[in-house]
């Protein structure tokens, strides 16, 4: 195995494998809090939810985009949460998902104090061990300021 060293971060070769950790060691199943901890660093608004649309983890990111905490959020529907506004029905998106495993794209969101704002959206499919879903992961990034500057850019340019 071929490590190298950048700065205090170890670079392995591809095909190499990462020391093992408490963390990491094989029969150990409580990464859970691991993972939430991971998560949270992100500046992305991640949440899962089960496939009965029910918000079952909320990350930091999203408590700060859209107010609400995690404990307001878990439990409760995802599309009445946010109050989203689909480009296509929820059931076609859904099809999307089940087929492919992914979906993306750009969907209408409301904040708490019901400010409305554009995320681009992706979504991944779980499933369980026999194939069948069990929840979605969904990253979402607030892109309202981008969309807003391209279209002042397009009604510049039109006059």
């Amino acid at each position: 195995m071929q490590n190298a060293d950048h700065g205090g971060v170890t670079a392995r070769s591809a095909g190499s494998r990462a020391p093992e950790t408490p963390e990491t060691a094989p029969g150990n199943t409580d990464r859970a809090p691991l993972v939430a901890n991971l998560l949270d660093l992100t500046h992305d608004a991640i949440f899962v939810r089960s496939i009965s649309n029910v918000i079952t983890y909320w990350n930091r990111s999203a408590e700060e985009l859209y107010g609400w905490t995690r404990q307001e959020a878990i439990g409760r529907v995802s599309h009445e949460l946010t109050q989203k506004i689909f480009p296509t029905p929820l059931e076609e998106i859904n099809r999307a998902l089940l087929a492919t495993g992914r979906w993306e794209g750009e969907l209408v969101h409301a904040k708490r104090d019901g400010t409305q704002i554009v995320v681009a959206s992706r979504w991944s499919l779980e499933r369980d061990e026999d194939g069948n879903p069990r929840a979605i992961l969904k990253t979402n990034n607030n892109i309202t300021e981008r969309k807003r500057a391209k279209q002042t850019r397009q009604e510049i340019e039109e006059q």
